[in-house]
């Protein structure tokens, strides 16, 4: 709600290198979004693996913790120029991000698709602190367009999204748990027996609460 009123979002998506037009293309795209009445811009795989060399992650950086001051600049003027017509963003944080060897998770890694290496966040602690490091590096860069708004603090941005289309029971249900690397799989294995024993005094216990 705004003001006590109910607002209704229409929006688009806008995916991978689109989301970091020129200036010239950014205000006109702007300007035709808001002519068409939509109000809000979903900026969804800004990490786009298939796309390397023209996201915010710079990968030619050597890792995917840096990110691309060039593109983040473009994005930047891209929310001013929507926010200048009314449009709202949504900014989408861990969508297609492919991690690398150099990213600290460890070599194994890299036998895992980028959609599966999300998951790790959820019982790894290095990955979770490589979203958190991503979200910082994106949610709190000044905008100079905006004032110095970092986006975490700009009133146009109306969505953050922390993780799409991903968990652990989808991984479970598309067997990958049962495919993971061993470091990733005993990892999560420790984590979850960690939890059983906060649960169940014994293993007798354990075992009649789950049949």
């Amino acid at each position: 709600r705004l003001d006590g009123k109910r607002l209704r979002f229409l929006g688009v998506n806008v995916t991978s290198a689109d989301a970091f037009p020129s200036r010239d293309r950014a205000e006109a795209h702007a300007a035709r979004l808001a002519r068409f009445g939509f109000n809000a811009v979903r900026f969804h795989h800004l990490e786009a693996p298939w796309d390397k060399a023209n996201v915010l992650v710079d990968y030619a950086s050597g890792s995917s913790r840096t990110l691309s001051a060039e593109r983040l600049d473009r994005l930047h003027y891209f929310v001013a120029q929507l926010a200048a017509h009314g449009i709202h963003s949504d900014i989408n944080l861990l969508v297609s991000r492919e991690f690398q060897a150099t990213d600290g998770l460890g070599p194994e890694i890299v036998q895992l698709g980028w959609k599966d290496q999300h998951i790790l966040g959820f019982f790894d602690d290095r990955a979770l602190s490589l979203h958190r490091e991503y979200a910082t590096k994106l949610l709190t860069a000044p905008n100079p367009y905006r004032n110095g708004l970092p986006l975490a603090q700009d009133p146009a941005v109306a969505f953050v999204e922390i993780m799409n289309e991903n968990g652990l029971l989808q991984k479970w249900y598309e067997n990958v748990l049962d495919t993971l690397p061993a470091p990733y799989a005993a990892a999560l294995q420790a984590k979850w027996n960690a939890w059983l024993k906060t649960k169940y005094a014994n293993t007798t216990a354990l075992l009649a609460g789950w049949g």
